[in-house]
């Protein structure tokens, strides 16, 4: 059981990240469709953890890998555009994307709950201003390094809080996300580390489409997980807010250590939300 566990929530998209990153670096102009497959990364993820779907899908987990599909194939036809989104359209996907499916998989929880529903629109409009600032990126010093940094640890703080809200499956999920995420950074730091500046920063249409999973796991988890704590949900979010600050006011460091330090101050608000979920 812990040895699956670790394999399918570890491993696995450890492995796949690695893989994503590898055909960010020698896709070329087809590195745009990377946020397409980060989606079937996670579809293969929700499917390996929860089982195949079933058709049609009635309760609100049973929808989850529907979406993925969905939004997989969006985000391969955002990967055709060769413009990269500005602001407002960037803002715009975000919401919609994330929204929509939320809307779909909660919409009677978020009719008879106000403060859930208070609270996953919260978070997905702070999402879509976050991609309103992060989209096209600042080339400021921080060369892109702190939005991945920034969703990575949003993730882990989020796979706690399902935790110990007591969603298990959705804990799991957003383990394999950060996993995922974890893998396309450690590949991108070494060849950050070999010359490359540009290296941490996903492109235009593959950072929309983390965005838009990360919102939509948040948001899930705010419907679904039972006990899940707001306080440490919106904490969870924050490290986002910290990465358009340093996009723009990068630390003045040896550069091998830029994407470290940013790492490190994305990390702060997460942990914060782990101890407000664990000790709450």
């Amino acid at each position: 059981m812990i040895a699956d566990l670790i394999l399918w929530t570890v491993l696995v998209p450890l492995a796949l990240g690695l893989a994503l990153g590898l055909f960010s670096r020698h896709a070329g102009e087809r590195r745009a469709l990377g946020g397409g497959l980060l989606f079937v990364l996670a579809l293969l993820a929700v499917v390996a953890i929860e089982g195949m779907p079933v058709f049609p899908p009635v309760a609100g987990k049973q929808k989850l890998p529907f979406v993925l599909a969905g939004l997989a194939v969006l985000f391969f036809l955002l990967g055709h555009v060769r413009r990269p989104a500005g602001r407002l359209p960037a803002a715009a996907t975000v919401l919609l994307a994330a929204a929509v499916p939320a809307v779909w998989i909660g919409y009677r929880i978020l009719s008879a709950a106000p403060v859930k529903a208070f609270l996953v629109f919260g978070l997905l409009f702070f999402f879509a201003l976050a991609a309103a600032l992060l989209s096209p990126s600042p080339r400021s010093r921080a060369q892109g390094q702190a939005p991945l940094a920034a969703l990575l640890f949003a993730l882990i703080a989020t796979a706690v809080v399902s935790v110990t809200g007591g969603y298990i499956g959705m804990a799991q999920v957003c383990g394999a996300a950060a996993a995922a995420t974890g893998g396309w950074l450690l590949l991108s730091y070494v060849a950050y580390l070999g010359g490359d500046d540009a290296a941490m920063h996903p492109g235009p249409q593959p950072l929309l489409a983390w965005l838009v999973l990360t919102a939509l796991l948040m948001a899930v988890t705010a419907l679904l997980a039972p006990s899940a704590n707001p306080v440490a949900l919106v904490l969870a979010a924050l490290p986002l807010a910290l990465a358009a600050w340093l996009e723009r006011r990068g630390p003045d460091l040896p550069r091998a250590l830029q994407p470290v330090a940013a790492g490190a101050i994305c990390a702060v608000p997460a942990l914060a939300a782990i101890l407000v979920s664990v000790l709450a």
